[in-house]
């Protein structure tokens, strides 16, 4: 049997990136920390009548689509722009023949995403302590 739709179909060329290519559990491992950020961003500005938030975009967004809300679309956005910037990243570096070059775009991009989001959340949790 044969598909049309098999026959428009371009070529994948044999280094495009596939999903079963990217590390899922890094990109939980974004997600759990951007949830931690979340989750303390939440009770700081629920609980807190002096705590404020410093980002202005996000604090738009609250004031646009109210704090729960922007705080899981704009958690979800940063968790899928990381994703895409660093697989595409890989790709790039899968190109260049050098052997570990998409672990390192990986360790990188998941890392320094996993390492800021943390340090946000300990910050928001010294200011939620303090307050």
């Amino acid at each position: 049997m044969h598909s049309r739709a098999r026959d428009r179909e371009a070529p994948r060329p044999a280094d495009a990136p596939r999903l079963a290519d990217v590390p899922w559990v890094a990109v939980a491992a974004v997600a759990a920390s951007k949830a931690a950020d979340a989750a303390t961003t939440f009770v700081g500005l629920a609980g807190e009548p002096a705590v404020r938030e410093a980002n202005p975009v996000a604090a738009a967004a609250m004031a646009a689509l109210g704090v729960p809300a922007a705080l899981v679309v704009l958690g979800a956005a940063a968790v899928v722009a990381v994703t895409l910037v660093t697989e595409a990243g890989a790709a790039v570096a899968a190109r260049t023949g050098v052997e570990r070059g998409p672990v390192a775009v990986r360790a990188t991009g998941y890392g320094l995403a996993v390492a800021a989001n943390a340090a946000v959340a300990a910050r928001n949790a010294v200011v939620l302590a303090a307050a």
